[in-house]
């Protein structure tokens, strides 16, 4: 692989290996550096513990580099939001990072948006969550979650034997194609999970027979404090059964319908 070095990135490198204390946050953000690159930022990272943000956002990451990435996790003992959005993870990058990451008891957010996931890389998400008590927000947007993958999700989330004392995990399964089967498959994650309170579901092809279910679901819920469903196919049916499912839930603050219809 070629390294493909920018005057950011060499100059954040150099502070890396120097091991500047100063450094709490690493961007390379759009610095499009590849694998090579940020597998020798990795090979570092034992020189600057002290870093509680590295955000890694189009930086053309695949699995060559998830793998590198991985093993240095343990270093960053201080490290609490790790980003990756618009990289090229697909589900064995994220299967890679989730192993990494299993003992970084600081991290309170993870994001992958668009990173071509897919759904069977859903699984190595919610055991992450479940694994780490710190991890409040997980991003999964934009990555072809569909119907399968949210299944996979909410099935590892009631089958766990984690008690959560109170909500406090942020979702965002934004623009996966969800579709009425994954609408089912979150109405049973809403019911069965207490520590869910926010919710984006988002362009998700969301129609009114799913959202029926959702709202039987919210009817019952105590926790859910936000819900986003922009941008879906909600029509006037879908809206009163959410309207009178609000009437009976004393948890929800925010319920975000934009673009319905």
């Amino acid at each position: 692989l070629q390294a493909k070095w920018c005057p950011k990135s060499s100059k954040l490198f150099k502070r890396v290996k120097d091991g500047d204390a100063a450094l709490k946050e690493l961007d390379l953000t759009s610095c499009e550096v590849g694998d090579e690159v940020i597998s020798q930022f990795a090979a570092s990272f034992a020189q600057v513990q002290q870093l509680e943000k590295l955000i890694l956002e189009d930086n053309d990451i695949g699995l060559f580099g998830a793998e590198a990435l991985a093993p240095s996790f343990v270093h960053l003992v201080s490290l609490k939001k790790l980003s990756l959005d618009n990289n090229r993870l697909e589900a064995g990058g994220m299967a890679a990072i989730a192993e990494g990451l299993k003992n970084t008891l600081t991290l309170t957010e993870l994001s992958v948006v668009n990173n071509l996931l897919g759904p069977k890389a859903a699984t190595s998400a919610a055991q992450l969550m479940l694994t780490l008590p710190s991890l409040e927000t997980l991003r999964l947007s934009e990555n072809f979650i569909r119907e399968e993958g949210i299944q996979l999700f909410v099935d590892a989330f009631l089958e766990s034997k984690r008690v959560f004392e109170q909500a406090r995990l942020h979702l965002d399964f934004s623009n996966n194609d969800l579709r009425v089967a994954g609408a089912k498959a979150v109405a049973s994650l809403i019911r069965g999970c207490r520590g869910v309170a926010s919710l984006e579901l988002a362009e998700n092809k969301l129609h009114d027979f799913g959202v029926l279910k959702l709202a039987d679901a919210l009817s019952e819920c105590t926790t859910l404090t936000h819900l986003g469903m922009s941008f879906n196919l909600i029509s006037n049916p879908g809206a009163d059964a959410l309207g009178k499912a609000l009437s009976k839930n004393c948890s929800l603050q925010t319920l975000e319908l934009s673009g319905e219809g």
